[in-house]
Parts: structure tokens; sequence; C-alpha cells
């Protein structure tokens, strides 16, 4: 009986590292990237087509609020040495394979935007997907534009 209790406190300290460490993240994106008019993280893929794709049609749009950061290497959110893009690309991805991008709204809320079955999609000949896709990613930039113009 007391293993499973020191086994519940062990894995309820460990979300809740989890969970500080993702406020303090959050934190640092209003203390340092909203300033600076930043607040959309964009994993872009390492296939060189969809690369492209993203590169002509939907960083053009939103690339003023944008940080492009390639996926690290390393799995953990807790990496040593890395700066605060990788950070929250490695804190927030969840399950999202590139490319995709996460945005970060004023209190304390993020979104992320999956590509990967859309550009999937585009591939077979549908464009729809990707539409939507891009669709909601300039509404969550506009809408950042739109909250950071009343600060500025």
């Amino acid at each position: 009986m007391s293993f499973f209790i020191l086994l519940g406190a062990a894995l309820f300290l460990f979300s809740a590292e989890r969970v500080l460490w993702c406020i303090y993240l959050m934190v640092e994106v209003r203390r340092r990237w909203f300033p600076e008019g930043k607040a959309v993280v964009f994993c872009p893929s390492d296939d060189e087509l969809f690369r492209e794709i993203a590169e002509d049609r939907i960083l053009p749009r939103i690339g003023d609020v944008t940080v492009v950061v390639p996926m690290p290497e390393a799995h953990g959110w807790w990496r040593r040495g890395a700066d605060l893009p990788e950070r929250l690309l490695l804190a927030f991805k969840g399950e999202a394979r590139p490319p995709f991008a996460i945005v970060f709204k004023p209190y304390f809320s993020f979104e992320r935007v999956e590509f990967e079955d859309a550009f999937t999609a585009l591939a077979d000949g549908r464009e729809s997907p990707l539409k939507k896709r891009e669709a909601r990613l300039r509404e969550l930039a506009g809408e950042f534009r739109e909250r950071m113009s009343v600060y500025i």
C-alpha cells in the first residue's frame, strides 16, 4: 500500500513540475516575445516540397509574428542549454509532428495548428485541408496583431 502512495506522490510531483515549467515558459513568452510582436513558433518539415510550400504560402502571411525553429534533436522539454523557442517547441508540441505551429495567446493559453495531414492531403490532390489550416493560422496571427496594437 505504501508503495502506491509513494508512486502516486512521485507522479504528482513530476506532473506539478511539468505544469510549473510550462507556466514559466508562458510567462517568458509574455515577457520577452509579446513586446517584440512575436507569438508563433513554427516548426517546418524536413521534406523539401513541404518546406517550400510553407515558405511560399504560410510564412509570408504570418512571418512578422513568427519564430521558425527546426525540430530539435533532443526529446526532452527540460534539456539544458536550449533557447526559449526550442524549449517552447519541446514543451508544447504534444504528439504533433512537423510541420506545425504553436500560437501563444494572452491569458496563458496556446493553440497548436498541425499541417502534416493537410500536406499529405495536398500530395493526394486535395487542397481544402491546407487552406483551412492556413486560414486558422492567419486568423490567430491576426487576433494577436489586433490585441498587441492596443498596447503599442
